[in-house]
């Protein structure tokens, strides 16, 4: 898809990429076409979005209070999305804390798709790095179709 009219240089945004985005990139688009760039970073933004909402994920609240609480400090990027459920397994007992078994939920995430775990790991990533996420509980950021009053033996399976 290409752009009918180029932009003037007045509508133009300049953004900063990492390393590993400009490599992605490098070898996605077309380096002589000059809407390349663009039109990949559109599609790529929109199939995030899609992925994202079309990727079920409901814990209880408690649940997810144990994920954030074992990701604190926790570098997320697409790499570290399984290391998310390891750090439930290795953190002290949540049971007196969030009412949450660690050795259960951690489990339960193992069982997780690729994209349902990189969900959470964008959601424990916009907690701790946002600090209007941090001045709120995880009921009051998190959208309601993520989180469930009972524990779900499938935290992928959709709301009712």
């Amino acid at each position: 898809m290409r752009v009918a009219n180029p932009p003037e240089d007045d509508d133009v945004e300049k953004i900063n990429l990492s390393v590993g985005a400009r490599e992605t990139l490098k070898h996605t688009v077309d380096q002589n076409d000059p809407w390349s760039l663009e039109t990949e970073i559109s599609r790529i933004i929109e199939s995030y979005a899609n992925i994202f909402a079309n990727t079920p994920v409901r814990f209880t609240i408690g649940e997810w209070s144990a994920i954030l609480d074992a990701n604190n400090g926790t570098l997320m990027d697409a790499q570290t999305a399984f290391g998310i459920a390891a750090n439930v397994f290795d953190s002290s007992d949540f049971s007196e804390k969030w009412g949450v078994n660690n050795d259960e939920l951690g489990a339960k995430m193992m069982k997780m798709s690729y994209a349902a775990l990189f969900r959470v790991a964008e959601m424990v990533h916009r907690y701790w790095t946002y600090p209007t996420y941090q001045e709120k509980q995880p009921e009051e950021f998190l959208p309601s179709s993520m989180v469930c009053p009972e524990p779900l033996a499938d935290p992928e399976a959709k709301s009712k």
